[in-house]
């Protein structure tokens, strides 16, 4: 008898230690209280020894936090707390809505809205693009001239669309292709012609600009990603700008944008460059600065020669209003018939010549204005202010450059 128990126990201590049998794990059938069930991971064959390394990153062995299953039906509460209590009587549970959205703020004259060089970078990303033509846009700008001898009203009216090409170059950035109009009619000024060309009386005559002039422009807009660091703002625009009675080689100008932006916080970035602006005083513009952004509602640009501080106002529906300020160097360049004074240069007395001359309209722009950016992509502005340093400069007659009176200007347009 005591053989056979012998032999009874040496057959259960093989078979409890079997391979076959080391691979069974026992689970409890009914869970702990609190609804979760802490089970040792599953051994199985031919799985190496996990051996102990002081140099290993996290928590090893003893010290590793226990594996935890799903709740058992009907079992509350979430680890490593519990269930969660309702709210106390009278205390509803707190709501946290949408939080506003951060647009881009648009800038007007048609220039093409940037691009971020990369994720956070210099400027709020645009909704993504889903259809080949963007930003539909109609600018209406109107500088105040009374009629005198040193005031020149504008009215000028410009429409663009945008055309966005994916990945341009192989890139992960897409490029911006923009072609627009402009129509520039003007008002003055008036100046008093003297003898030898009116010999019997004075005679007032607008001063050699033409009632409207126009323009035509492709725009291309490409801001490459060199580094997560390091990008650029690249810009360039060919056009035609005539009176259509005047046209020349002078009549196709070429300007653009070139800039270096570096990425110093991830709402601090720093830009660098130059822009080409082809006017007759001024061929190259030295332009940077820094954009800041210190909060989801402020948008500082820091930014010459175009400055714009942007701040978000309110939300209105589903539209949200910002409000900024900003400056520019404003006015154009045309091609133009000039009609010279006699008493400087003519056939014959009282004969005035007509030439075609290269005309600058230079001034110097600042500005407060409204902004309100719809959930479907609509934004609006409006602008009111004041324009000084006015001139205009002719390129075969520079001693005809005249000096223009202060002025107020309003602008407002909209882009889809």
């Amino acid at each position: 008898m005591r053989y056979l128990l012998r032999g009874m126990i040496l057959l259960l201590i093989a078979a409890t230690t079997s391979p076959l049998a080391a691979q069974r794990v026992r689970f409890p059938t009914t869970p702990p209280a609190n609804g979760w069930v802490n089970a040792s991971p599953v051994v199985t064959l031919g799985q190496p020894v996990t051996t102990f390394d002081p140099y290993a990153v996290g928590p090893v062995g003893p010290a590793a936090p226990p594996a935890w299953t799903a709740p058992a039906p009907g079992a509350g509460g979430a680890p490593p707390f519990g269930p969660v209590p309702a709210p106390a009587p009278g205390y509803p549970a707190p709501a946290y809505g949408p939080q506003p959205a951060q647009p881009y703020y648009a800038q007007p004259y048609g220039v093409p809205p940037p691009q971020p060089v990369f994720p956070g970078g210099i400027a709020a990303s645009p909704p993504p693009y889903e259809r080949f033509l963007q930003d539909l846009a109609l600018t209406y700008t109107w500088l105040y001239g009374d009629g005198g001898s040193d005031a020149l009203g504008i009215n000028e009216v410009e429409l663009s669309t945008t055309a966005f090409f994916p990945n341009f170059l192989h890139s992960q950035q897409g490029v911006r292709i923009t072609p627009g109009v402009v129509l520039d009619f003007f008002q003055g000024p008036f100046t008093v012609l003297t003898p030898p060309l009116f010999p019997v009386m004075p005679h007032p005559q607008p001063a050699d600009l033409p009632s409207r002039a126009y323009g035509a422009y492709v725009d291309m807009a490409w801001n490459p990603q060199i580094t997560p660091q390091f990008g650029a703002i690249l810009d360039a625009r060919i056009g035609g700008y005539s009176d259509f009675n005047a046209l020349t080689q002078d009549s196709v100008r070429v300007t653009g944008i070139g800039l270096g932006v570096l990425r110093l916080t991830p709402t601090v970035s720093v830009k660098a460059g130059v822009e080409y602006l082809d006017r007759l005083r001024i061929k190259l513009l030295p332009a940077g600065g820094v954009y800041w952004e210190p909060n989801p509602q402020t948008k500082l640009d820091i930014y010459f020669p175009r400055p714009k501080l942007a701040w978000y106002l309110t939300t209105v529906g589903n539209t949200d209003v910002w409000w900024y300020l900003g400056g520019e160097y404003g006015g154009g360049n045309w091609t133009m018939e000039h009609i010279r004074e006699a008493a400087a240069v003519g056939p014959a007395p009282g004969v005035a010549p007509v030439v075609d001359d290269r005309v600058d309209i230079n001034d110097i722009r600042a500005f407060i204005g409204w902004e309100t950016i719809a959930q479907s992509g609509f934004i609006a502005f409006f602008e009111i202010g004041w324009v000084t340093d006015r001139e205009i400069l002719y390129s075969v007659a520079p001693e005809e450059n005249l000096r223009l009176s202060d002025t107020v200007m309003l602008r407002a347009g909209g882009r889809f």
